[in-house]
């Protein structure tokens, strides 16, 4: 895993420690948006941004707090791949997430409307499907939207205390982060 390269799925996830509350916002990786590595009003990809060499994921993140007015707010990241979400899925035992709508994906799985449990591999064909959709990217970003609350809850509850150790195994040296484990 490296800090330069494509970002297939991007989110901004703000934590209030005040509120206890998670905001999560999704950003289409198809979005357009300026790309000053490569010059001045020269634009790119959203998934294209960490491409740079020198600066990968920084240029990510200063792009995010230039187009949003953040004055530098988004300072940490955490990148995992396909492999480490499937993992980290795994180790909890799957997740439960309401599907708000019947669909097949690319390679022919199946998602009915309705309750649904995803684990390991099922799981990231859900939140990486887009062709099923009349909205594409936008429903697959909801449907990121989705698993990712679906995880947060799942590691605040009691229940996640049997599957510590394994997610603690999943997750040895398999994501990238520049946030303290303090």
């Amino acid at each position: 895993m490296s800090l330069v390269g494509r970002t297939d799925v991007d989110m901004i996830v703000t934590v209030n420690p005040n509120t206890h509350q998670i905001s999560i916002v999704s950003l289409p990786r198809d979005s357009y948006v300026p790309n000053p590595t490569y010059g001045e009003g020269a634009y790119d990809k959203l998934t294209h941004l960490g491409l740079n060499s020198e600066i990968g994921i920084q240029n990510t993140m200063n792009v995010f707090n230039t187009v949003f007015g953040l004055d530098d707010v988004i300072n940490n990241y955490v990148l995992i791949n396909f492999t480490t979400f499937v993992q980290i899925i795994n180790a909890i035992g799957g997740v439960d997430v309401d599907n708000d709508i019947e669909f097949y994906a690319q390679f022919g799985e199946y998602y009915p409307a309705g309750p649904v449990h995803l684990e390991g591999d099922y799981a990231l064909t859900y939140v990486r499907e887009r062709y099923a959709f009349v909205d594409g990217d936008f429903e697959r970003n909801y449907h990121q939207q989705i698993v990712m609350k679906a995880i947060i809850q799942k590691l605040c509850s009691p229940e996640i205390i049997v599957h510590f150790d394994n997610l603690l195994s999943a997750l040895q040296d398999t994501f990238l982060t520049n946030i303290s484990s303090q």
